[in-house]
């Protein structure tokens, strides 16, 4: 099988967990390692929350007809913030979940109408543009461009990492009203935008951890309150220093120190995609000790 064939096989994996399946809900596998930390951080739950779709779709989906116009909204904005970051690569600070949310559910509703016609691929993976930049090659990201619809007011987006054995894996799900495939540069994906195998064996461990694009603590706790954290455990000083309340020493101090550590290979990962350097490292290293270091 060719790498673009299962690139395409991989898309329509994700896209039919996002658009058919009822409730809509991804695997363990289908999630990239920087979300997976990213829920652990927040102390959200491990699996998607259940979402509701649109009132029109209960004649061919599982949902409950008892279910409130809100209880609906909610849970799909739910869904959607379990999924989302503020896509901080494109200088976008923020995510709008009710857009995205609309947009999503809205796509879900059609795919699911033309599953049960019958008559069309209610999963055209073909129309569905993959775009990367030379940055991005060694790093195995792919921003996914859902097909444009008249009607709607922004364009939704996916961002997916793809695994040593190409698996993908999604990373990112947000729609913005900007033409970030412009502003960025990016062109359309092709094999010759795959990395070389070595560079993928001696890139492996960094791609595997850490949280990417991290560059400021607002952008990565953006959307979620110490009142929606799970349990309450996460709680942010004056400082802006993330600790666990609930946790005096021992095993938590542990946990606290793998986070900073996961947060310190995010911040050179996007120090290393935005330079070419070899020395990369020590680039880094005296950027953190400038940065550290009183005046």
């Amino acid at each position: 099988m060719s790498h673009h064939t299962h690139h395409a096989s991989q898309l329509r994996s994700l896209l039919t967990s996002l658009l058919l399946l009822t409730p809509p809900q991804l695997t363990q596998t289908q999630i990239s390692p920087d979300l997976h930390m990213r829920h652990r951080m927040l102390g959200l739950p491990p699996y998607a929350p259940h979402a509701y779709d649109l009132p029109e779709s209960d004649t061919f989906s599982t949902n409950h007809t008892s279910v409130s116009d809100d209880e609906r909204t909610t849970s799909q904005r739910d869904f959607v913030s379990w999924l989302s970051r503020p896509p901080v690569e494109f200088s976008v600070s923020n995510v709008d979940v009710d857009s995205t949310a609309d947009i999503l559910f809205t796509r879900r509703l059609r795919a699911m109408h033309d599953a049960q016609l019958g008559d069309s691929d209610p999963i055209d993976v073909g129309n569905y543009q993959v775009y990367c930049c030379d940055a991005w090659h060694d790093h195995r990201r792919l921003l996914v461009r859902f097909p444009e619809q008249a009607e709607e007011s922004a364009s939704l987006y996916l961002m997916v990492i793809v695994g040593e054995e190409g698996e993908m894996r999604l990373d990112n799900l947000f729609a913005t009203k900007r033409d970030i495939v412009l502003e960025r540069g990016l062109h359309r994906w092709t094999l010759h935008c795959s990395a070389t195998k070595e560079t993928r064996q001696g890139e492996a461990e960094d791609a595997d951890q850490g949280a990417e694009y991290i560059n400021d603590a607002d952008d990565f706790w953006a959307g979620f309150s110490d009142d929606e954290d799970a349990g309450g455990k996460a709680k942010e000083t004056d400082a802006g220093v993330v600790v666990d309340a609930t946790v005096g020493g021992g095993e938590g101090e542990g946990d606290q120190e793998q986070a900073i550590r996961d947060i310190i290979r995010g911040a050179y990962t996007l120090h290393r995609s935005i330079r070419t350097s070899a020395d990369s490292v020590e680039d880094f290293i005296r950027l953190v000790r400038s940065t550290i270091t009183p005046p």
